[in-house]
């Protein structure tokens, strides 16, 4: 279906500027939609805190987004070979279609770099070393509450033993990365 949708456009690439742009138009939308898609996924998995299912999602809507930028990149090289650049329209559509596909190239190369970092994101979520990090701040933060009050309260020796205990806490918690 898709290699059909590339066909179809890419014909329409090499007919003229007005019916390039129109394809372009909706190559264009295909991307931008699988995009929304994602981020609305991402977005419903994080407001009920599955941050792991959030990363998936994020990662897999950004390869599905990924592949129809690849598709709208073929489109343009197929409409690229198709030009008749014998005449001034030919060449003036040649110089669209060259001008768009090197802004869908850079795009491509963006959500390459996009997606590599939400990979990177997954995984960590999936091996769990995110959570145990948000547990070891927490634990720092109730930590240094503790040892606070205690200070204020003129309570040295609890706080120390506060502080040792705290620190021994954390230190197994990272033993457990």
């Amino acid at each position: 279906m898709a290699k059909q949708i590339v066909t179809e456009m890419a014909t329409n690439l090499s007919l003229d500027t007005k019916s390039a742009t129109a394809a372009l138009k909706e190559l264009t939308s295909v991307v931008k939609n699988s995009s929304a898609e994602a981020r609305i996924l991402e977005n419903q998995y994080k407001a009920s805190g599955e941050e792991i299912s959030a990363s998936k999602a994020k990662y897999e809507g950004l390869q599905h987004t990924l592949d129809a930028q690849k598709d709208k990149i073929d489109a343009l090289k197929a409409g690229l070979e198709n030009v008749n650049t014998s005449t001034a329209k030919g060449r003036d559509l040649q110089t669209y279609l060259n001008n768009e596909l090197a802004k869908a190239e850079r795009q491509y190369a963006s959500y390459n770099g996009q997606i590599e970092k939400a990979k990177r994101a997954y995984e960590l979520q999936e091996s769990g070393i995110t959570s145990l990090n948000k547990e070891i701040q927490q634990n720092i933060k109730e930590t240094n509450a503790q040892i606070e009050r205690l200070e204020a309260e003129g309570k040295t020796t609890e706080a120390n033993k506060a502080k040792k205990d705290g620190l021994s806490r954390t230190l197994e918690k990272q033993s457990q990365l």
